[in-house]
């Protein structure tokens, strides 16, 4: 016994004739009367009672199609899960910030239906970790962000958005009226007004981290740095508190809320960090792949951080 023979069986009982079930399955009827016969010499039992033009199927073979329909079934539904296993396409990509994380997450919840053909493996953690990971190809992606854009060996960079660096401070701070309330338009100041302030800035590894310390070399030179930490949320909080002051990209104000409470001006020259898309050059987008990373553009843009960049 096999599933075609099963197959077979349940067209004959549905038809109750062998003439009609053999058109149905593109067989001679000749082919399935002796399928039958065979079948039915296996058991040991009679299937159907023969009349003139009509097939009477038996008790026995009312259970035995009853068995083979719940067969087929299950094989049905095997295929189906396999063919959607084979469809799914594995996505491994490696983010390095929370902002693309939180933006990932929007985009895969928003279009379930568009992106249910991914299988998704994110990895969050710094830049140069991730960048290994790729080189060795244990990720397809990375999106980061750095201090210009990244030329590497047998990689490919592309631009998703410039984010400029700000200085964010307490409104309590003898300085906050240099400054501007968060959410609007930041005012252009001359930084090296606070080259006397304790300054609080991301991890020295980071590019938040190096960026700052470029801009603190040029406008404040003998800066004082109270401390390094590598959490945004953290550092606006000691800021919020008087603790010291900050330098972070302006994209800030849209992960970490407490950053609303504060007030931030820019220097005369913009410093920026570059969010960038990174893949090996040899990698052929699939369509999916291609709308997923014009998706993650368009929401990455839709907060549209240009409306608070002084126009030149």
């Amino acid at each position: 016994m096999n599933l075609k023979q099963l197959e077979y069986l349940c067209e004959i009982a549905k038809y109750q004739n062998l003439s009609q079930a053999a058109r149905s399955l593109s067989l001679s009827h000749s082919t399935l009367s002796l399928c039958l016969s065979s079948l039915e010499k296996d058991l040991g039992l009679p299937l159907f009672i023969r009349n003139r033009n009509k097939l009477q199927i038996t008790s026995e073979g009312i259970l035995y199609v009853q068995t083979a329909r719940k067969m087929l079934d299950l094989r049905n539904d095997l295929y189906h899960k396999l063919q959607e296993y084979k469809d799914c396409q594995e996505l491994r990509i490696g983010l390095g910030s929370g902002y693309s994380l939180k933006i990932f997450s929007r985009i895969l919840g928003e279009e379930k239906e568009k992106y249910s053909k991914f299988y998704v493996d994110v990895s969050e953690g710094r830049r140069p970790l991730l960048l290994r990971q790729l080189e060795k190809g244990s990720l397809d992606f990375v999106i980061t962000a750095y201090q210009h854009m990244l030329n590497l060996p047998d990689m490919k960079s592309v631009l998703i958005r410039k984010e400029p660096f700000a200085l964010y401070l307490s409104r309590e701070h003898p300085l906050a009226h240099l400054a501007s309330p968060v959410l609007t338009v930041p005012a252009q100041t001359d930084f090296s007004l606070f080259r006397r302030d304790n300054f609080i800035l991301s991890s020295k590894e980071t590019s938040d981290g190096s960026i700052a310390t470029r801009i603190l070399e040029q406008y404040c030179p003998g800066h004082r740095i109270l401390c390094h930490i590598n959490n945004t949320a953290s550092i606006m909080e000691m800021v919020k508190y008087q603790m010291g002051i900050t330098l972070m990209p302006m994209s800030c104000i849209f992960s970490t809320p407490v950053c609303h409470e504060l007030n931030w001006c820019i220097p005369d020259e913009m410093y920026h960090r570059y969010v960038q898309l990174v893949y090996p050059k040899d990698h052929i987008f699939t369509a999916l792949e291609m709308d997923l990373f014009d998706k993650f553009k368009e929401y990455y843009n839709a907060d549209h951080l240009e409306r608070y960049v002084p126009k030149d």
